[in-house]
């Protein structure tokens, strides 16, 4: 089966431009008010200049190790570098180093309470440790933060998936493909795919059948139990 966890991955990347990192202690972390843009970069022109090499290699996949030191050195030079940070916690956590990266998440959330992003990274990270009761929290964080945040609520349901909280699930999922299909994001197919899935769950073949049709549309390695449920149907 696949693990639907790695499309909040793919999210979580795509939100944030990505990274990866190695652990160096952050010292002062200051707040940023909250008529200031965050994500605008920095003005210190050497750090920015490692956040992009760094964010490049990470994207890329070619040296995550090389980024996480590049974007370390962008955080040093500049703690409120928040794009630089939460490319940090993306990175930490796509090497399977959760600690580091839910304390740069968490750093990111001190320097700015409302980023999605580092919010987003933390609900993943906790899942992938099997801390969901976390998860949850922080999927919350972020609906509450963006309503139109699409990856919150498909976090939110492949947990409650997990859980067997099926209605719950369901709900959430639907929201999230709404939001998908009306931004046109190619994320749009894993939605479907979940909404079969949790059909299929429930014993309601029929629906399972039209959303697996559905997500078959937008991805061919659709998941092999609904696969075979749709070369069951009859023609």
């Amino acid at each position: 089966m696949n693990n639907p966890f790695r499309y909040i991955s793919a999210a979580c990347l795509f939100l944030s431009s990505l990274t990866l990192s190695l652990a160096q202690k952050q010292s002062s972390i200051v707040t940023i008010s909250a008529d200031e843009k965050p994500y605008k970069g920095s003005k210190n022109a050497k750090a920015m200049a490692l956040y992009n090499l760094g964010s490049r290699l990470s994207y890329q996949g070619d040296d995550y190790a090389k980024a996480a030191t590049l974007l370390e050195e962008a955080v040093r030079l500049d703690s409120t570098f928040v794009e630089a940070i939460d490319n940090l916690a993306v990175c930490y956590r796509r090497l399977g180093k959760y600690e580091e990266s839910i304390r740069r998440s968490e750093d990111s959330i001190r320097a700015f309470p409302d980023g999605e992003i580092a919010h987003c990274n933390l609900a993943l990270t906790y899942s992938l440790i099997n801390q969901q009761k976390k998860a949850l929290y922080e999927y919350k964080k972020v609906k509450d933060i963006n309503p139109a945040n699409a990856e919150a609520f498909y976090g939110t349901a492949v947990i409650y998936y997990e859980q067997n909280e099926l209605t719950r699930s369901l709900l959430n999922a639907a929201e999230a493909e709404r939001l998908y299909r009306k931004t046109s994001n190619n994320l749009l197919g894993d939605a479907e795919e979940l909404i079969g899935r949790i059909y299929l769950k429930m014993g309601d073949t029929e629906s399972a059948k039209e959303w697996s049709s559905r997500a078959l549309e937008h991805k061919p390695d659709l998941d092999k139990e609904l696969k075979k449920l749709l070369d069951g149907r009859s023609m």
